[in-house]
C-alpha cells in the first residue's frame, strides 16, 4: 500500500479522520530486539501512526509495554512529543487507494475505543499502530513498514546466500 508522508506546518489543517504519523527510534519499539533491527531496515526509525480524530485528538495503539498495547485515544500534543524528529507528518496514499468517508472511519475509531477487544492483539509484524491506523482510513489491515522492513531483509539475506555460493 503505497503513500508518501507530507509535514504538517498548520495543526489548523488537520481534518478530522486523517492518518497522521510521528517519527520514532526502532530501539524503543523492543530493546532487547536492537540488534536486530539493521536486519529489517538501513534506517534506525520507524513511523508511529494513529488516526485525527478531530478537538485534539488521536486514536493509535499504545500501552505500558507492546503486550498490553491496544487501541486508545490521546491528546494530539501527548502523541506528538514522542516524535524523534519534533515533526507531525500526514499519510498521503496513492491514489489508487480508496479513502473510507469520515464518518465511517471516526464511527469506526469510535467503535473501537469503546470495546478494545474488537481489534487483535498487539503484534509487531501484524497488528501494530500502522495497521490499526490503515484499518481505520482505508479499511485495509496492512503495514507497509512492515512490507517494507520483510522485503528488505529477503534481499538481504539473497545478496549474502549469492555472496557465499559464489566463494
Amino acid at each position: 500500500m503505497e503513500y508518501k508522508l507530507a509535514e504538517i506546518h498548520e495543526i489548523s489543517t488537520l481534518s478530522p479522520a486523517t492518518q497522521i504519523a510521528v517519527r520514532g527510534l526502532y530501539a524503543n519499539i523492543n530493546p532487547s530486539l536492537a540488534s536486530l533491527y539493521p536486519l529489517f531496515s538501513s534506517e534506525k526509525y520507524y513511523y508511529h501512526h494513529g488516526v485525527y480524530l478531530g478537538n485534539g485528538k488521536v486514536a493509535h495503539i499504545a500501552g505500558e509495554n507492546k503486550a498490553d498495547a491496544k487501541p486508545c485515544i490521546c491528546d494530539l500534543h501527548q502523541f506528538w512529543k514522542g516524535a524523534l524528529d519534533g515533526k507531525l507528518y500526514r499519510v498521503e496514499f496513492h491514489s489508487s487507494v480508496e479513502i473510507l468517508p469520515v464518518e465511517k472511519t471516526l464511527t469506526k475509531a469510535q467503535e473501537v475505543l469503546a470495546d478494545p477487544s474488537k481489534w487483535p492483539g498487539y503484534q509487531l509484524h501484524n497488528n501494530n499502530c500502522e495497521t490499526f491506523a490503515t484499518w481505520l482510513t482505508t479499511g485495509i489491515h496492512r503495514s507497509a513498514q512492515v512490507t517494507q522492513a520483510v522485503s528488505f531483509a529477503v534481499n538481504n539475506a539473497i545478496g549474502s546466500l549469492e555472496r557465499i555460493f559464489r566463494g
